[in-house]
C-alpha cells in the first residue's frame, strides 16, 4: 500500500489540534478510534449540559410555583458539575449559603429558646 506523506501530515497536524499528545500517530483505526473519542466526549458534554440545564430551568420555574425549587436547582447543579467547573463553583458557593442559612437559623432559635426558658 503507497503511503501519501501530505495526507499523513494533514491527519498528524488535526490530532495535535484536537489536543492529543505528539506519540498519537495514526496507524490504521486508530485515527477513527480517536475521532470516535472526541465525538463520543463532546456528546456526552452536550447532554450533560441538556439534562442538568433543564432540571436547572425547572427548579427556577419551580421558585415561583408550588414545588422544590432549591433541591432542583442543586440537583440540575450536581449534574452540570460532572462535565463543568463553573457549575461545581455555583453548586460550592449554594451549599454554602445554604449551611451559613442553616446555622444562622439554629443559632437564632436556640436564641429564642434561651430567652422563653430564662422567663
Amino acid at each position: 500500500m503507497a503511503c501519501n506523506k501530505d495526507y499523513d501530515i494533514v491527519v498528524i497536524k488535526q490530532i495535535m489540534l484536537l489536543g492529543y499528545d505528539d506519540n498519537a500517530l495514526p496507524v490504521g483505526g486508530t485515527v477513527i478510534h480517536k475521532t470516535f473519542h472526541v465525538t463520543y466526549k463532546a456528546a456526552r458534554r452536550i447532554a450533560i449540559a441538556v439534562v442538568g440545564g433543564t432540571i436547572v430551568l425547572l427548579g427556577i420555574v419551580m421558585i415561583v410555583t408550588p414545588g422544590p425549587g432549591l433541591f432542583g436547582i442543586a440537583v440540575g447543579l450536581t449534574i452540570l458539575a460532572i462535565e463543568f467547573t463553573w457549575a461545581r463553583r455555583w453548586l460550592k458557593r449554594l451549599r454554602e449559603t445554604i449551611s451559613d442559612g442553616m446555622a444562622n437559623n439554629r443559632a437564632r432559635r436556640a436564641e429564642n429558646h434561651r430567652k422563653r426558658v430564662d422567663n
